[in-house]
């Protein structure tokens, strides 16, 4: 993948800067990490990436509804100090984890929450 990011950027940069060096290490890493990879672990490994592929994007769905969410709230939430970082972290994750607990959680990792543990320790 490296060398192939060296004979792609090469050109790219010489024809377009740092733009076409970072299109040639996009284009290496695409390639080689995500297609050929995925397909030497499918072929070889025998690992079910389609499935793999597939929980990522169940992960992906609350990741992107909760940013999405913030990012709309964060319109009012003027500022880049301490504060205005924390309530932004915290609006996220607010919206993240029942997200993430109603459409990126299986019932197995659902399981995993031992509640009543839990329930002692704020006690």
């Amino acid at each position: 993948i490296a060398v192939a990011k060296i004979g792609i950027s090469i050109p790219l940069g010489k024809m377009y800067g740092g733009v076409g060096c970072a299109a040639g290490t996009a284009i290496a890493l695409i390639i080689g990490t995500i297609i050929i990879m995925n397909i030497y672990y499918y072929r070889v490994v025998h690992l079910d990436i389609p499935r793999f592929w597939k929980e990522i994007g169940k992960m992906t769905i609350p990741m992107a509804a909760a940013f999405s969410i913030c990012f709309g709230i964060g319109k009012f939430i003027e500022g880049t100090d301490v504060t205005s970082i924390l309530l932004n972290s915290f609006l996220f994750t607010v919206a993240y984890v029942p997200l993430v607990w109603l459409f990126g959680m299986d019932a197995y990792e659902k399981s995993l929450f031992n509640w009543k543990k839990l329930k002692g320790v704020f006690r």
